[in-house]
């Protein structure tokens, strides 16, 4: 079925509806960005994070220059700023696992991300020279952005979903990300409904239109990929608690009062049933006299043993004193 459109409605309709929502919706998510990863601001990630989050919009705040060639490279810088936003934020997460979970795989993904986060700054990098130096002939690198677009399109999709498919199977992943893997299949196909309508209305472009379903797919992915990151975060965290218990925590104020109170008590026990310092005394006095008279008990029957032994024993000792009388 034919779509009548005109060339003219469709550069009113990007210059007064789709770069304004294309830049609110960037900006939006440079604030949620922010909000999020501000208390990790000094690692060099996520400042590039900031930094591309920032550019994304920044490039299209001259939406309205009478230049439309110049207008359409700002909007490549943004589109391909935005992808390196999708780029770093993936990256972080994925570094966040690697500490956590060592296999060989997932590092030689996180570095072959790295890799195509160097390639988009190149990219952006040629576009903002045609921007500010026209006479530079870029011509031989025209292919750079529709091969940094789709490269990370097919990237972002497998990095993301390739350590829960291994970890958890592909049932459990479609069960319990279907919102997720959804808006990632959206985001990877944005182009396709629009390659049908430029199709369908006999060539007019509908790149305006595709840039703002691009930004909307990619900031879902964003969103839901954080939301989940948190979730995971949130959920091992409470899990260690429960593991680890009362030295993990702490003593609540009710452990801690009961066990004041015990000490308390262990304390006053102890103090009612030690002795006064005269009693203690009068105690070691009786024990020493006890120890004495024991001594010396212990020792006259030793020496009366002697004896006995010696002699005939207490009767034969009488009878010879009688016969001596």
């Amino acid at each position: 079925m034919p779509i009548h459109i005109s060339e003219e409605a469709m550069l009113d309709a990007e210059q007064l509806i789709c770069l304004p929502l294309v830049l609110l919706i960037n900006f939006a998510l440079f604030q949620y960005l922010i909000t999020v990863y501000f208390k990790r601001r000094r690692e060099i990630r996520v400042q590039l994070l900031f930094v591309c989050a920032a550019l994304g919009f920044i490039a299209v705040i001259p939406l309205a220059h009478k230049d439309l060639e110049i207008v359409g490279h700002l909007n490549d810088i943004s589109e391909t700023c935005s992808m390196l936003t999708f780029l770093l934020q993936i990256d972080v997460i994925g570094n966040d696992i690697a500490r956590k979970v060592k296999l060989r795989s997932l590092r030689a993904l996180t570095i072959l991300a790295e890799l195509l986060i160097i390639f988009g700054f190149f990219v952006v990098a040629l576009n903002v020279m045609r921007v500010l130096a026209p006479s530079v002939d870029t011509t031989p690198y025209e292919w750079t952005d529709n091969v940094m677009e789709n490269v990370t399109l097919a990237f972002v999709f497998v990095f993301r979903f390739y350590y829960l498919a291994i970890s958890r199977g592909l049932r459990w992943l479609w069960k319990e990300r279907k919102l997720e893997v959804t808006c990632y299949i959206l985001f990877a196909t944005h182009e396709y409904p629009f390659v049908a309508l430029t199709n369908a209305s006999n060539g007019v472009s509908w790149e305006p239109v595709q840039a703002v379903w691009h930004r909307l797919t990619l900031m879902f992915c964003i969103l839901l990929t954080i939301r989940e990151k948190l979730r995971s975060s949130k959920v091992s965290r409470d899990g260690n608690a429960t593991t680890t218990g009362f030295q993990s925590r702490g003593p609540s104020r009710k452990d801690k009062e009961s066990s004041i109170y015990h000490h308390q008590g262990t304390v006053k026990s102890a103090k009612a049933s030690a002795p006064r310092p005269g009693e203690f005394t009068l105690e070691m006095k009786r024990s020493t006299t006890q120890a004495t008279t024991s001594s010396r008990l212990t020792a006259g029957l030793s020496s009366f043993r002697q004896k006995t032994a010696r002699g005939p024993g207490l009767r034969g000792v009488k009878v010879a004193d009688d016969k001596a009388a």
